[in-house]
């Protein structure tokens, strides 16, 4: 038990003295950033229904209603994604007395994404089929070209430290030495450009029958860490 207890104390002492030696050790810390611009592709689209009753009930009965062959159309043309969202119904108040209730007015939501080629002919498709509001359209970067843009930009941001490392280290004269610690910043900051335009607003075009565009943006991904290198004078 005595001889077992020796050698335990002594692996305790070697161990503190080696990270009492790492802490010491004469390190530069220098943070690198690497930044990759990705094409988006994906349209990320939210519409919805709207109507009016003297009733909430009836309202919410003619958005059911109207909502049913957007979502088929939309569904019939391959969208992604898609989900019937929130019904919200709130009363109509008369101008002239606003405590009294003349009618109900809701709306109906609805959500999909698909490609940027495709979502012109989609919106105008859901138009036609019955929704009557637009909120917006995010043109986005798909998840697997976001995993590997954000691959790439660690790559960019390890080759940025060390380059500074170099320099620091050929200026102060100093010797390089091993990299003993690496640490990986999260959440790499994603500067989005959305853009997407149209060429008639929601209601002209499905009146007009002019095609909605939609074009490509473009998100810039990055990626930071931070190299802890020894050096010796």
């Amino acid at each position: 038990m005595k001889i077992r207890a020796f050698f335990t104390s002594a692996l305790i002492a070697v161990s503190s003295m080696l990270a009492a030696d790492t802490d010491l050790r004469s390190t530069l810390a220098v943070t690198g950033t690497g930044v990759v611009r990705v094409r988006a592709t994906r349209a990320e689209v939210s519409l919805a229904v709207e109507d009016q009753g003297r009733t909430a009930l009836a309202v919410g009965r003619s958005l059911a209603g109207k909502q049913r062959p957007v979502l088929e159309v939309l569904g019939n043309m391959g969208a992604e994604d898609l989900e019937s969202g929130t019904m919200n119904i709130y009363p109509r108040y008369d101008k002239k007395d606003s405590q009294k209730v003349v009618g109900y007015q809701g709306s109906l939501t609805v959500s999909f994404a698909t490609t940027v080629e495709n979502a012109g002919n989609m919106i105008d498709a859901a138009l036609r089929a019955g929704a009557n509001k637009l909120y917006g359209v995010n043109v986005v970067v798909d998840d697997e070209t976001s995993t590997s843009a954000r691959k790439q930009a660690l790559k960019y941001a390890t080759t940025d430290a060390l380059d500074e490392a170099k320099v620091v280290f050929e200026a102060l004269e100093l010797r390089q030495g091993s990299i003993y610690k690496v640490e990986i910043i999260p959440d790499g900051h994603r500067g989005a450009v959305y853009s997407y335009a149209y060429k008639a607003s929601a209601f002209e075009s499905a009146a007009a029958a002019v095609p909605v565009e939609v074009t490509e943006g473009h998100e810039d991904i990055s990626a930071s860490l931070t190299l802890h290198i020894a050096y010796e004078d």
